[in-house]
């Protein structure tokens, strides 16, 4: 009998990819760092769809989750969480049922998420995506990603861009319908505690980036 958690990963990755993230895993025990990454980016425009209702997030939306999906809001996330509040550019939106999150999104306008890389000048990143596992399958992702076009439009931004895992099937086909492209590859590479190899960067074709597991 596969559980509930199996099951919700099989529709996200399909099995190629949880054998890549498992594999991925596996090698992170040993210290080796090996992620391959696909960038999407789609131009900034007026929206062309109504999105549902959303607001803005504070750190206490978080918090009250734990209760909802404890697996997901760990003390080690929440307080990942509370600090990237206090990062310069970086909001967090999210769709409600009732008092519960259901889905959420962040996004930069400075930063590409968790490394420290400048973005481009008039780009927005989207990063961090979230959907309760209670409520997946319903577009829910889909509709995440265009609040944040929503803002990004607002903004007076040039471009939205976001990276997945190469095995996250189910990011992948919600950029995608939300009218977003393949831009480029990435694979990055390396030791836990020292630089990683990235083989390229977005905007430059860069060499070694200094990116944190």
């Amino acid at each position: 009998m596969l559980s509930s958690k199996f099951r919700s990963a099989l529709r996200r990755y399909g099995l190629a990819g949880l054998f890549r993230a498992g594999l991925q895993r596996i090698l992170r025990t040993i210290g080796i760092i090996w992620i391959r990454n696909e960038l999407y980016r789609k131009a900034c425009s007026a929206p062309e769809k109504e999105v549902p209702p959303y607001r803005e997030l504070v750190f206490a939306d978080f918090e009250r989750q734990a209760a909802f999906d404890p697996q997901w809001f760990t003390p080690i996330r929440l307080q990942q969480i509370a600090r990237r509040f206090r990062v310069p550019e970086t909001t967090a939106f999210g769709c409600f049922d009732g008092e519960q999150l259901i889905a959420y999104g962040w996004l930069s306008g400075k930063y590409m998420g968790y490394s420290k890389q400048l973005l481009p000048a008039g780009d927005g990143y989207l990063w961090d995506d979230y959907t309760h596992p209670d409520y997946r399958g319903q577009g829910l992702h889909t509709q995440i990603i265009r609040i944040r076009d929503q803002k990004l439009y607002e903004r007076g931004l040039r471009y939205g861009v976001g990276m997945v895992r190469d095995f996250n099937r189910a990011s992948r086909r919600g950029f995608e319908q939300a009218g977003y492209t393949l831009f480029e590859r990435y694979t990055v590479c390396g030791f836990r505690g020292g630089k990683l190899h990235c083989t390229r960067r977005y905007g430059k074709a860069a060499p070694e980036i200094s990116l944190r597991s």
